[in-house]
């Protein structure tokens, strides 16, 4: 498998530089997008959908972690 992303990358270095690209900002997107669902949540007093917003923060940071 490694191999085969390794040649991959060799044959392809368009694609290989625009994955990177997106897999380094893809997750301060995700923080932005949290932040706003969260202050929404915040100022509505939902107190169900701040807990969602929460768990994907919790979750998104496990997973980047």
């Amino acid at each position: 498998m490694a191999l085969f992303f390794a040649d991959h990358a060799a044959a392809h270095p368009g694609t290989a530089f625009w994955f990177k690209v997106l897999t380094d900002w893809s997750n301060p997107v995700f923080y932005v997008t949290y932040a706003v669902m969260l202050l929404t949540a915040i100022r509505s007093h939902n107190h169900e959908r701040k807990r969602f917003v929460i768990v994907l923060i919790v979750m998104q940071v496990l997973i980047g972690w």
